[in-house]
């Protein structure tokens, strides 16, 4: 996608935890964006594995609180506070307490897709996740 691919170029860092490699590649395993999709148990692997390579891997504090109706979304907001952005259209994250728990601590929040061309974000995610397999296997990229 065009801002992952933003962040691969300096100055930016991405930041990711393995709790997030592992719940992108459950979801990408979800019917809908296997149809989108289509990749390959050995394809997902491949692209979790070139996630975590081209990430800086936080480990996570299993103490850390926040003002999140869902629990379950301590990993993306415990791994954004290592960082200075969170990327998200999950709409818990733009709550006003959350919203500005994020702002006290330096993190701005943003939503990639809010004028992106959806078709063109499935394609971009598609041939992200074929080149990362060929890298993966040390193949040249065809681009």
């Amino acid at each position: 996608m065009r801002l992952l691919g933003n962040l691969l170029k300096d100055p930016h860092t991405l930041i990711l935890s393995n709790e997030i490699v592992v719940e992108v590649i459950r979801v990408l395993r979800y019917p809908k964006f296997q149809l989108l999709y289509g990749l390959s148990e050995s394809e997902l692997f491949e692209y979790g594995q070139f996630l975590q390579s081209v990430a800086d891997v936080v480990v996570l504090d299993s103490r850390y609180s926040a003002p999140l109706r869902d629990a379950n979304d301590l990993a993306v907001l415990q791994t954004a506070d290592r960082g200075d952005a969170l990327c998200t259209s999950d709409r818990d994250f733009y709550d006003p307490a959350v919203i500005s728990f994020c702002g006290a601590r330096g993190i701005g929040v943003c939503d990639e897709y809010r004028n992106a061309d959806a078709s063109a974000a499935r394609f971009a995610l598609r041939l992200q996740c074929r080149q990362a397999s060929q890298l993966a296997r040390g193949k040249s990229l065809n681009c």
